[in-house]
């Protein structure tokens, strides 16, 4: 499959304005990963939702970039500081706890920044910045019935069903919650939850942001699961569903692919390289470029535009130390090895940049 044969897509983007603003968007990320971030609202415009995203900038770069895009793309842009600013918890935590656990305390926080002054039963729906969209995010908006909560399982395959004890249930990669009394309950209680522990290990069923969504359903009946197999396919869950290309669309269960979590792909020399070997979920190759081929040609489309460094992302970097980091590392290079040996990794040569506008 030819990857530079995906279609163009000129800009300034034509939006659809909705009738009726029945829901938002909110993300945060930092200059490291400002190519993915801009490629997920991108994907949102290209597939026809032009609702409102509030993108939360951790640093400078982001923030003057994204303001320049922000009549074009539709978004609101705020600083890091105006969120400390608003919730002085998070003075407390960022002073207590690494960088990447102090992200991970944002969440909630996100969340309800992002209902401020919004109507009652407006839906506000968190992602990170490392998902991406094939079909239309209406189709999970339309998914939405009588609910205060939206949550997504991981969906472990059987043979890496012991991550769910230590991860969670649910991931945080997609969530809404509505402007109603139970959803700003559980978002209330979520929040003080992440400000009293939010650390990057396991612990008593505890993990970062994560494993607090097991206990939503104590604090409201009004939860959704988001059960359809297209949202959030991920390395993770991916050798949980059959997957498929049908006239250039990618099947998951014969249910269209959403949208993709890109969870572990790293840039690595002149490789991209995906985690799907990572949770031993290899794809064929015609699915692999389906899905990564054109995700990749977008990240490099934005970063020959825009000075652009992905190795300085710091929202899910985490190093090893001692013995520990040692081992760590050597695994992280023996399966960067075997993902390019075994077609789970793209090399920069392949990527025709000059097919896409951005």
């Amino acid at each position: 499959m030819d990857i530079s044969s995906r279609e163009n897509v000129e800009v300034p983007f034509t939006l659809s304005k909705p009738s009726k603003k029945t829901h938002s968007f909110v993300t945060f990320f930092d200059s490291g990963y400002l190519s993915r971030g801009l490629a997920l609202i991108e994907s949102m415009r290209e597939q026809g939702d032009s609702s409102s995203v509030l993108v939360v900038c951790i640093d400078e770069k982001t923030y003057k970039l994204l303001e320049l895009k922000a009549d074009e793309l539709n978004l609101e842009c705020t600083t890091i500081d105006r969120l400390i600013g608003t919730y002085p918890d998070l003075v407390t935590a960022k002073g207590n706890r690494s960088a990447v656990e102090f992200y991970f305390t944002l969440t909630p926080f996100l969340l309800r920044y992002a209902l401020i002054g919004k109507p009652q039963n407006h839906i506000v729906v968190y992602l990170d910045a490392d998902l991406y969209f094939f079909s239309s995010p209406l189709s999970v908006i339309s998914t939405l019935e009588t609910f205060s909560v939206a949550l997504i399982e991981h969906n472990y395959p059987w043979f890496l069903r012991s991550l769910e004890a230590k991860y969670g249930t649910y991931n945080v990669g997609l969530l809404a919650f509505k402007h109603d009394e139970d959803g700003i309950r559980v978002l209330d209680w979520w929040s003080a939850r992440c400000i009293e522990w939010c650390q990057d290990y396991p612990e008593n069923g505890k993990y970062a942001d994560q494993g607090y969504l097991n206990h939503f359903s104590l604090l409201t009946e009004k939860i959704q699961i988001l059960n359809n197999p297209g949202f959030n396919l991920a390395p993770w869950n991916s050798a949980s569903s059959k997957l498929r290309v049908d006239a250039s669309k990618v099947k998951v269960n014969n249910y269209n692919l959403t949208f993709f979590h890109f969870h572990g792909l790293k840039h690595v020399g002149r490789w991209w390289i995906s985690s799907q070997l990572n949770y031993y979920s290899p794809m064929t190759r015609r699915i692999f470029l389906a899905i990564y081929g054109g995700y990749v040609q977008h990240l490099k489309a934005i970063e020959s535009q825009y000075d652009v460094n992905p190795s300085s992302a710091t929202l899910v970097k985490r190093q090893g130390v001692g013995f520990r980091g040692i081992l760590t590392n050597t695994a992280r290079t023996v399966f960067r090895l075997l993902s390019i040996v075994t077609g789970q990794a793209i090399r920069d040569k392949y990527i025709n940049i000059k097919e896409r506008e951005v």
